[in-house]
């Protein structure tokens, strides 16, 4: 899966850079250090609440983090993520479209977005990108981290 393995490289890099170790970062986004051990070893990737936390440590973007952009953008300033039930609705309203039509534009069950809707799941990555590709905009702004422009 590319998005597993654009993960662990990037964040791979980031700890590097930074000179960190992976207990460090663990301790600072509040995982075990065996947690960020999987995401370097590509055997997990994180559920968006995380992917955040890691992306608002190394002050970067959660695109640059997947691999969806090579631009870092660290000296850009991200907002704190409103919960995504309350995020979705305004999307929702940004993009002038029914969840009904957003359904059938990018394939994305009536379920999961009702689930997404009321607060009971968070979106996976791959959903999130399905809408950020059909829509042309950055996860960042999809999550609520960026206004919408």
């Amino acid at each position: 899966m590319e998005i597993l393995s654009n993960f662990a490289e990037r964040l791979n890099e980031l700890i590097i850079e930074k000179d960190l170790t992976q207990s460090k970062l663990a301790e600072s986004i509040n995982v075990e250090p065996s947690t960020i051990s999987r995401y370097l070893s590509k055997q997990n990737i994180p559920e968006i609440d995380i992917l955040i936390r890691i992306a608002d440590y190394f002050n970067c973007s959660v695109d640059f983090l997947i691999g969806r952009t090579e631009i870092v953008s660290s000296s850009k300033t991200y907002n704190e993520c409103p919960q995504f039930s309350i995020q979705f609705k305004k999307l929702i309203k940004r993009l002038g479209v029914s969840r009904y039509e957003l359904q059938k534009t990018t394939k994305i069950s009536k379920s999961i977005m009702y689930y997404w809707e009321t607060g009971i799941n968070q979106p996976s990555i791959e959903n999130l990108i399905k809408i950020a590709d059909k829509y042309d905009y950055t996860l960042d702004f999809i999550l609520g981290r960026v206004e919408f422009e």
